[in-house]
């Protein structure tokens, strides 16, 4: 008598089988395909709807964060967020605002410190302005923007105090004499009313080099400022009457902020930098004092007893978050090659100890530094 044949394990083998109670579903099953049995493993499903929930609130999160950070690219101004510094804290607190200018001032700087004006005007909880200058100064256009964003946004609608740090100088002390109050620390260094124009010259080193610069123009005057020449008398006539210009408007600016008269002020206006007690002694500040003291003044001149003090910080844009973006693509290469584009190198103490680091430039970039311009700047 034959032995029987081995049948194929059950496709759907009992879940009571085996002892000790139920077993556990199995994650495959078995089939008979005609020569034998195989294992089909299945993948499991429980908990689907839990995943599919996750992946959802992140695409959610993700489109709200860009749909923020692209806001700022319409024609809408991105918001200028408050960080509270002191005071009372709680919905509808008045508030006096500090709007911060710091470095040198150019026209993408001006432009952040505008939107801050701008919000401090509209925002009718803001008592009070407080400018904390620390710059040396910058271009003429940009220092000029802010001084009248201050004079035609701000005062005789709020009042406005000065709060000078360690330099309020030339475009510095430009926007300053928008104040109804000037503070300046004993150490500040403030003053330096005049304007300067600055043509870099290489045609010297072009001759050196043996190479020669040729340049076409419409006009004896259109390539005034250039680089590879030296400039004509005629030029830096014009040049000086531009300049002359921007130093008259400086010393009305300066006199009617201080409430001097012209033949009182020119003895002062000659580029000198003054310390805070000197300005003080010449008329050029109202008191000697930290920012804590021209806030305590602020306080006063809007007759409130207390108030909430905010600083005004730039928004983080999307803009923001792509130009540092940029910056990161464009850190040297530990290993760069010198032919690859224009680059600064450190001085040559690193580069003998192995550790050069350049900082590559596009020829635009180099134009735009080496273009003439005027300047309220303090050296």
């Amino acid at each position: 008598m034959s032995s029987p044949s081995p049948s194929a394990p059950d496709s759907n083998p009992s879940p009571e089988s085996g002892q000790g109670g139920p077993l556990p579903p199995l994650p495959f099953r078995f089939s008979n395909l005609g020569g034998g049995s195989t294992i089909i493993l299945e993948r499991g499903r429980r908990g689907w709807p839990w995943r599919w929930a996750v992946w959802g609130l992140l695409l959610v999160s993700l489109l709200l964060n860009v749909s923020l950070l692209t806001a700022s690219l319409g024609p809408i101004p991105d918001a200028v967020r408050e960080q509270y510094v002191a005071g009372p804290i709680g919905p509808g607190k008045a508030k006096l605002a500090i709007i911060e200018i710091t470095g040198s001032i150019d026209d993408s700087k001006a432009d952040g410190i505008s939107r801050q004006i701008t919000q401090a005007s509209l925002d009718s909880s803001v008592k009070g302005v407080l400018l904390r200058i620390d710059s040396p100064g910058g271009t003429v256009s940009a220092s000029d923007r802010l001084w009248r964003d201050v004079q035609t946004r701000l005062v005789g609608r709020k009042p406005v105090v000065v709060s000078m740090g360690s330099r309020a100088a030339s475009g510095g002390y430009y926007i300053a004499c928008a104040g109804d109050a000037l503070f300046a620390e004993p150490a500040t260094i403030t003053g330096s009313i005049g304007v300067i124009l600055e043509i870099p010259q290489i045609s010297g080193l072009l001759d050196k080099i043996g190479v020669e610069f040729a340049t076409l123009t419409t006009g004896k005057f259109k390539d005034s400022g250039s680089i590879y020449r030296p400039i004509t008398n005629e030029e830096r006539q014009r040049f000086l009457k531009s300049i002359d210009q921007s130093y008259q408007r400086f010393l009305r600016v300066v006199a009617q902020g201080r409430k001097m008269e012209l033949s009182q002020l020119k003895p002062l206006a000659d580029g000198s930098i003054f310390s805070g007690e000197e300005a003080l002694e010449n008329g050029l500040v109202d008191f000697l004092g930290y920012q804590d003291d021209a806030l305590r003044h602020l306080l006063k001149l809007t007759r409130l007893e207390e108030a909430q003090v905010v600083r005004y910080v730039p928004p983080n844009s999307l803009a923001t978050l792509l130009e540092l973006l940029e910056l990161g693509s464009r850190l040297p290469s530990p290993h760069p090659d010198p032919d690859e584009s224009l680059s600064l190198w450190a001085p040559a103490s690193q580069r003998d100890q192995g550790r050069s680091m350049p900082i590559p430039l596009s020829r635009a970039q180099v134009d735009d530094w080496l273009a003439p311009r005027l300047l309220m700047l303090s050296r």
